[in-house]
């Protein structure tokens, strides 16, 4: 009888437990939402100029970031080799800018492509152009006017007429990473 009581009590005591880590993970569920509604309340803009959202998603950039679309993009003031531009974005989770839509070049801020910008071009050991994440060309978008290729140079940057030239990757100009938008849903 006593096994069986202690049995019972400690089946309660369970279910009693249980029931409490249920409230909390409800609560915790509760004050989730309440902190992404109040994240969205002061970080997500209404009729934000660059961002084209018409749906009630908010997508976040990091500062000194420009959200298009639900891409955010990076230009930056200051000069770098390819390679060095190349490892500012990948520490930043984001790439040099890879050109795979034409629209791209005409919504990217005015601001800051009136300089030179690495892009994410480079040949590989091989002499064949790749983007910067590793993906071979096959063709080049419509919109950008290539100059000098056939050299034997070894990176390509923007200008911010939508032409790419092509330079020797160690030249300093500015760049433009990109990387996915944060959503908070």
């Amino acid at each position: 009888m006593f096994c069986l009581t202690s049995d019972l009590q400690g089946s309660t005591r369970f279910q009693e437990e249980y029931g409490d880590l249920k409230s909390m993970m409800e609560d915790l569920r509760t004050n989730s939402s309440m902190r992404i509604l109040n994240l969205k309340k002061h970080l997500c803009l209404k009729g934000e100029e660059h961002n084209m959202q018409t749906d009630p998603r908010c997508m976040l950039c990091p500062s000194t970031w420009h959200l298009i679309g639900v891409t955010c993009y990076y230009i930056s003031r200051g000069l770098k080799s390819w390679h060095e531009s190349k490892r500012f974005c990948d520490s930043r989770n984001s790439t040099l800018l890879i050109i795979n839509e034409d629209k791209i070049l005409k919504t990217l801020p005015k601001n800051g492509l009136d300089t030179y910008s690495w892009i994410g071009i480079h040949k590989d050991k091989g002499g064949q152009w790749i983007w910067a994440n590793g993906t071979h060309i096959a063709q080049l978008p419509k919109g950008l006017k290539v100059w000098n290729i056939e050299n034997t140079e070894e990176c390509a940057y923007l200008y911010g007429n939508g032409a790419m030239y092509v330079q020797t990757c160690d030249k300093k100009y500015q760049w433009i990473c990109e990387k996915a938008g944060i959503e908070l849903a």
